[in-house]
């Protein structure tokens, strides 16, 4: 007797999946994505301007690449509504608000002198480059903005830009703000500022103007 083995192979092809539900949802709801279906790990996901009540992730979830170009990232308030992303973000504008992880490149590239918002923690594993615009991190009330810079990771002024925070904060609630890794100034000839306190056990690069 001979016996045939048919081995079939199924791979998964990365998709770009964009939020389409204006008035708020749940990550983990395929309708609320075009095509309807959930992003997995190869996919590019897109929250355009329309989402400015939030897409709210609820467990944690990794993907490929991120475009957040002015809609609202939310959570359900689990500590464990994280957003893992190990190819790129690209943040034009809008609130970055859930626990995310930047493996890969993160650019920060909209208006020039927008602030972008961060109202949750932003763990920087891989490079941020501020290429236009300032990160305004939000630790007051009912936010809990970070920004953690780990060993090895870049966060990288390719401008004059600043770490703004709420002009309700002075004095009052300061964000965290940790580097372990290498802050560098590579652009622009003026002043960059840090309005929260920076605390820093890696390295601080001004190659060009002034922190």
């Amino acid at each position: 007797n001979i016996t045939l083995l048919l081995v079939l192979t199924v791979s998964g092809h990365a998709a770009t999946i964009t939020w389409t539900n204006t008035v708020a949802g749940i990550w983990s709801v395929a309708a609320n994505w075009y095509p309807n279906q959930v992003p997995g790990a190869a996919d590019t996901v897109v929250i355009p301007l329309a989402a400015t009540n939030g897409a709210a992730v609820d467990v944690p979830y990794t993907i490929q690449k991120l475009i957040l170009d002015g809609g609202n990232l939310a959570t359900t308030g689990n500590s464990l509504d994280t957003l893992t992303v190990n190819g790129q973000i690209n943040w034009t504008n809008g609130i970055m608000g859930c626990t995310v992880t930047n493996n890969g490149v993160m650019t920060l590239a909209g208006t020039n002198g927008v602030d972008y918002m961060l109202v949750a923690l932003l763990y920087n594993a891989g490079t941020i480059n501020l290429a236009s615009g300032n990160l305004l991190i939000n630790y007051c009330g009912y936010n809990n903005g970070a920004l953690f810079n780990a060993a090895g990771a870049l966060l990288n002024f390719q401008h004059d830009a600043s770490i703004d925070i709420s002009s309700n904060q002075f004095g009052l609630c300061d964000p965290p703000f940790n580097n372990s890794g290498t802050i560098r100034k590579s652009g622009g000839t003026g002043t960059s500022y840090f309005y929260a306190p920076l605390n820093n056990s890696g390295t601080v690069d001004v190659q060009t103007g002034t922190i």
